[in-house]
């Protein structure tokens, strides 16, 4: 490994033989608009033998940050609604279909929606638990939102033919 497998942002210093990992901080303000660099050590006194050892190291922290990053905005996506009227709209037809409310949980990296099971429309067949997930509160909406009108379809179509039995 060379100094070009450094991942963005990380650095090394050889002090007194041994090798220090550094994160690399850019900063940017009225006072420094080219920017201002500070150095952070990993996880305090942090040494390694060699420059590969330090190297490696690195990539392993960049890794991670990363993921934390990724979660950092799945979290953030959960939590904001971008198209509030969509949901809206989705949570209230799963109502008008069902007769109840969808049920939201918010789990650590997922949104979850249950709908209980119950009676259809026409009164003559039980409706399906329902529940589904995803990373977002629209996808998961729309998805039980799917899932109930095709219920609802399945069930007008057999009153459909226990009709047409009948006659």
């Amino acid at each position: 490994m060379s100094i070009k497998d450094l991942p963005t942002d990380y650095t090394f210093a050889p002090i007194a033989g041994k090798w220090y990992p550094l994160k690399v901080h850019r900063f940017y303000d009225a006072d420094a608009p080219d920017g201002d660099i500070a150095f952070q050590k990993l996880y305090c006194d942090i040494t390694f033998q060699t420059q590969r050892e330090a190297i490696a190291y690195c990539q392993q922290d960049a890794e991670i940050e990363e993921k934390i990053e990724r979660l950092r905005y799945e979290r953030l996506a959960q939590k904001s609604d971008v198209y509030p009227e969509r949901c809206a709209h989705y949570a209230d037809i799963i109502e008008q279909m069902t007769g109840q409310k969808p049920v939201i949980t918010k789990l650590f990296r997922e949104v979850m929606v249950t709908v209980s099971s119950g009676s259809c429309s026409c009164g003559q067949m039980a409706t399906p638990y329902i529940f589904a997930s995803a990373f977002f509160l629209e996808d998961v909406l729309a998805e039980v939102a799917e899932q109930v009108y095709a219920g609802r379809c399945l069930c007008e179509h057999m009153h459909d033919g226990r009709l047409q039995l009948i006659a």
